[in-house]
């Protein structure tokens, strides 16, 4: 078993081992990757109080603070995962519980993921013991180019309102799959996609002229 297994096991464990609203102890003996582009840190000891981490350092913990050896596997700030469907799909196979697409609804660009994604997903769960503390959650064209607009999610397990405001793009498929929806060449993608920006430029410039419904 290599190191980095070892230490999302011990991560897993620590998960489990402490109460969810504590969150104040230390990790002694670690190696630490701060995410900086420092060198890799040997024998860190990271002190976390109140859910912040509070001092990175080395030597011995604070006195009459819950400890955890890390028995010098990685500590490393959460991870990011920058193309999921956390929290939009459940199990892909079955359609009540999967909404990262909307074949047959008339919207696609429209289409914004912060209204189906569910903060009591177990794949969120299970993302956050791997590590994963960050998310872009992006929906997938069905008709069209365009999926529909995603949004970045936090993976804290005490945030019943995971989407961070603010963080949203759009997401546009100009692989084969787009070239396909377009009518079968990537041309004709790079075409629709230029058309829909036209279209977007004109009613943003006259929004009255436009019929709705």
């Amino acid at each position: 078993m290599n190191r980095f297994a070892k230490a999302a096991i011990t991560a897993a464990a620590l998960m489990t081992a402490l109460p969810a609203f504590a969150q104040s102890f230390a990790i002694t003996n670690a190696r630490l990757i701060d995410g900086t582009g420092a060198p890799e840190q040997a024998n860190a000891t990271i002190v976390v109080r109140n859910g912040r981490i509070a001092s990175v350092g080395s030597g011995a913990a604070p006195a009459g603070l819950e400890t955890i050896d890390a028995g010098g596997n990685y500590v490393t700030p959460g991870l990011i995962d920058a193309s999921s469907s956390l929290g939009i799909v459940e199990v892909g196979a079955v359609r009540q519980t999967n909404d990262r697409s909307a074949g047959d609804s008339p919207y696609s660009a429209a289409l914004d993921v912060a209204a189906a994604i569910n903060p009591a997903s177990t794949a969120m769960a299970v993302a956050r013991i791997e590590g994963v503390t960050r998310a872009a959650v992006m929906p997938a064209p069905a008709d069209d180019l365009f999926g529909g607009i995603g949004r970045a999610i936090s993976l804290d397990a005490t945030d019943t309102t995971p989407v961070l405001p603010g963080h949203r793009y759009l997401t546009i498929d100009l692989g084969e799959g787009g070239a396909r929806r377009a009518g079968g060449s990537r041309a004709a993608a790079f075409t629709r996609l230029a058309d829909a920006f036209r279209e977007a430029d004109a009613f943003a410039r006259n929004r009255s002229g436009y019929a709705f419904g």
